[in-house]
């Protein structure tokens, strides 16, 4: 399934001031009715790891997009609520564990939970451990398996050039898992989070999230695809065209007899498209009309900065590829 590509958030407000030296769970645990409000920011670099490690957090624009996340517990097992979704942990001991995520659309419950973090944690501190489950996306079963890793690679200060906070802590929480469809096809990929906990704040001031990035390899390594790669992968997959749809969409270009119609593919991460949309090309090519392919475009490919994963740009992506599309609109005389 593909999630989510380069997405980054501030925290905008706590229920929590708590002083701390090191991550423990009264201080620093996921706790029962809290609320938070977090801010989505532009992409920027994860920076550097290592000790008097210095970090930059990138400006708020005014129009930033905003969500809130509700925690609730039921003895060790931990719900925290968000845009439509729910991220299930469990306590167990000194550890938390990531227990997978569901939606309408994606129900993803390990039966082997992901351990994420052991109290106390400190700088140079790590935990690691295998997962698994079985899986739901859209009404397609898999089961999925994987390794985590979490480590707290960085100390030292956060700064957005006009305040900073000291005595923070930065966790890179790295995932490789494959997901198993049950009829030969396996798809593989990596995740890397990075968190910012700051003395005094239960919750991470800061959080990152790259991924997921298709890979190709075993679960030892993370050699991303190359495009050669990709591309074979693509020319070898049989896709299937929904005739019913395809003849509704013509019926609908002779019923719209006055429209001047215009295909647009926007940019993908992977630089190009599978075959699947090689009918609305045939379609286009017989009808006369315009279709604009921005799938390769160099501005957008591998840029992680602009992409929510492989195929959806995010918010920043979405804003210039409307500036790009109403550019070349305009260049062809169709808008004013």
């Amino acid at each position: 399934m593909k999630y989510l590509f380069p997405i980054s958030f501030l925290l905008a407000l706590s229920t929590s001031v708590i002083a701390q030296v090191s991550l423990t769970a009264p201080t620093s645990g996921l706790r029962h009715g809290d609320f938070l409000c977090r801010v989505e920011v532009p992409y920027a670099s994860e920076g550097e790891r290592g000790e008097a490690s210095a970090w930059t957090l990138p400006a708020i624009p005014d129009d930033s997009p905003d969500h809130l996340q509700t925690v609730r517990s039921n003895g060790d097992t931990i719900v925290i609520y968000e845009r439509g979704r729910m991220l299930h942990y469990l306590v167990r001991g000194d550890t938390l564990y990531n227990k997978g995520e569901q939606s309408r659309r994606a129900y993803r419950i390990l039966s082997q939970e992901r351990p994420e973090l052991v109290y106390p944690f400190q700088y140079g501190d790590s935990i690691s451990g295998s997962y698994e489950g079985d899986c739901r996306y859209e009404g397609n079963h898999y089961t999925s398996c994987g390794q985590g890793y979490t480590v707290a690679d960085g100390m030292g200060l956060l700064t957005d050039g006009e305040d900073t906070l000291h005595h923070v802590l930065r966790l890179h929480l790295h995932d490789y898992f494959e997901d198993d469809y049950g009829n030969g096809t396996t798809e593989r990929w990596s995740r890397d989070c990075f968190r910012w906990y700051c003395m005094g704040y239960r919750y991470p001031v800061h959080n990152m999230t790259l991924g997921f990035l298709p890979v190709h390899s075993e679960l030892d390594t993370l050699r991303i695809r190359d495009e050669k790669q990709l591309n074979e992968k693509a020319s070898e997959e049989e896709l299937l065209t929904d005739s019913l749809k395809l003849r509704y969409f013509e019926d609908m270009i002779r019923e719209a007899e006055d429209t001047r119609f215009v295909f647009v593919y926007s940019p993908t991460w992977y630089g190009h498209h599978d075959s699947g949309i090689d009918p609305i090309m045939e379609l286009a090519r017989r009808n006369g009309f315009l279709f604009l392919d921005f799938t390769d475009s160099a501005k957008y490919v591998h840029r992680n900065e602009f992409f929510y994963d492989g195929s959806h740009l995010n918010a920043r992506g979405a804003d210039e590829f409307t500036r790009d599309l109403i550019r070349e609109l305009r260049k062809r005389n169709l808008i004013d």
